[in-house]
């Protein structure tokens, strides 16, 4: 499965959530943490890859998650591997004793709203580095899945367009939320 997405900063998600809802969207609210896992031997930051352990409080599940490197560069597609584990607090020990270790955490606060194979986020993302925690700031995903590269450049085209046309949106980020949280706090240090 190839995950293709872009982020950009929200000015307003109020009025983008009703503009979203007038064109068709359904709406369901979300609350997760994300915690994201250092391997004991390598460099997840240097290979462009994630381990990410995701708490979905309004699901009541959790899920775990490999990112690999990004495709292209501005990191619009990436290959992405998804299960649904039992045990949140007995997975976490499991990685804790292989070595694996979390450094940063993300909470995303907010609503996806889907129609047909779009998925749009709107969320108020958090971040927690170093003990510390701060407001990273308000964001729209754009996402659309595909399960064969073949399809890759026409759902980049697609999502592009689609972003590109909501209003009370800022500029496209191509940071990972990760970076975004590290910068913050290295400036606050």
């Amino acid at each position: 499965m190839f995950e293709v997405e872009y982020k950009a900063y929200v000015k307003n998600i109020e009025k983008l959530k009703d503009y979203l809802n007038k064109k068709g969207f359904k709406e369901k609210k979300i609350d997760f943490w994300d915690y994201y896992f250092d391997h004991p031997c390598r460099s997840f930051e240097e290979s462009d890859e994630e381990l990410r352990v995701r708490v979905d409080h309004a699901e009541g599940k959790t899920i775990v998650t490999y990112k690999g490197p990004s495709k292209l560069e501005d990191r619009s597609y990436k290959e992405e591997l998804e299960t649904i584990v039992l045990g949140k607090e007995i997975f976490i020990r499991i990685l804790n004793k292989l070595s694996f270790e979390c450094k940063i955490a993300k909470r995303k606060v907010g609503w996806l709203l889907t129609n047909g194979n779009i998925e749009v986020t709107l969320v108020s993302v958090y971040g927690l580095y170093m003990d510390r925690e701060l407001w990273v700031g308000d964001f729209v995903e754009v996402e659309i899945k595909v399960s064969s590269e073949d399809d890759v450049p026409m759902a980049r085209k697609n999502v592009l367009d689609f972003i590109k046309d909501l209003p009370f949106t800022g500029k496209i980020e191509t940071k990972y939320y990760t970076e975004l949280i590290k910068e913050k706090i290295d400036r606050m240090t």
